[in-house]
């Protein structure tokens, strides 16, 4: 009999028991799921990949994804005050400084029209800074601890204009 000829269920068997055409589809859409969601076997996949819910990359919600294994740090820069204070203004456009060691150069995140910024990183201890590049900048760094595949929230605030 050619190979051509033989039932599907010769091809694919678990413990000498033939797999059903749905078992395969199952097994391959979660195999396809993992693949997708970065998991490499060092992290917890199934509570990143969908266990756990927290902020998108994107700043949109919804579960978390995994991205090889990075945590996501979002925030709001703000100028002159922190939120609620009557002074406080959305700082829309600022550079977010971000440094993951003493004398480490500064990764740069641009925040959106709306002062928001979510950027993907390793994990670690984060300081975090922010600029407006008009004279205004944060004098008080925050440190913030990213574990993988978690979200960590900071608002940034520029409290000293020059300019």
């Amino acid at each position: 009999m050619s190979l051509s000829r033989l039932p599907f269920s010769s091809f694919f068997t678990f413990s000498g028991k033939a797999l059903s055409r749905g078992a395969l589809a199952a097994f391959a859409l979660s195999l396809a799921t993992l693949l997708a969601a970065g998991c490499d076997g060092s992290q917890p996949c199934a509570d990143c990949a969908g266990g756990q819910g927290g902020e998108s990359s994107t700043g949109g919600g919804g579960a978390a994804s995994c991205t090889d294994t990075k945590g996501t740090l979002t925030g709001t820069v703000y100028r002159w005050a922190a939120p609620g204070d009557p002074s406080s203004e959305i700082a829309g456009g600022s550079d977010v400084l971000l440094y993951a060691g003493a004398g480490a150069e500064p990764l740069v995140a641009k925040a959106a029209e709306d002062g928001t910024f979510s950027v993907p990183l390793d994990p670690g201890t984060w300081t975090v800074r922010g600029d407006d590049g008009t004279g205004c900048e944060s004098t008080e760094a925050k440190t913030v601890t990213l574990e993988a595949c978690e979200t960590e929230v900071v608002e940034v605030v520029l409290d000293v204009c020059t300019g």
